[in-house]
């Protein structure tokens, strides 16, 4: 088990899943205890009788839709923007030279960083 990347037997990895689950669960139980305020981090309790208000309610699938829906857009643009410019890039010699020095620093950019910049540029709203 505590190999380097050593085989583990499939009931141990299972074990091993289901327990860092119960880790995280108990890591949220001990963050929102901690903080005490519902609005910073809720317990699973009130997170459970929202999904729940949400659900009888009728606003939760709408809701899931909408974003499902701007997430698939996002991806779609930016698949076709990839696509478009990795063709351009490998077809084209000029297009590459072009495209290099842009293309070289967003490439070590993580995408984490570019979330708040994109947060503020875009905002959150429609």
């Amino acid at each position: 088990m505590w190999r380097l990347r050593g085989e583990i037997p499939g009931s141990l990895s299972l074990a091993l899943g289901i327990g860092g689950m119960v880790v995280l669960f108990l890591m949220w139980v001990v963050a929102a205890a901690i903080t005490g305020a519902d609005n910073i981090v809720p317990t699973p309790a009130a997170t459970w009788s929202a999904a729940v208000e949400l659900w009888d309610s009728g606003d939760l699938w709408p809701d899931f839709l909408a974003s499902a829906e701007r997430v698939a857009i996002g991806y779609a643009i930016s698949v076709s923007i990839g696509f478009t410019v990795g063709v351009l890039t490998g077809s084209f010699r000029s297009f590459d030279a072009f495209t290099e020095g842009q293309i070289g620093f967003l490439r070590y950019i993580p995408a984490t960083a570019l979330l708040p910049v994109f947060l503020f540029w875009l905002g959150i709203d429609e």
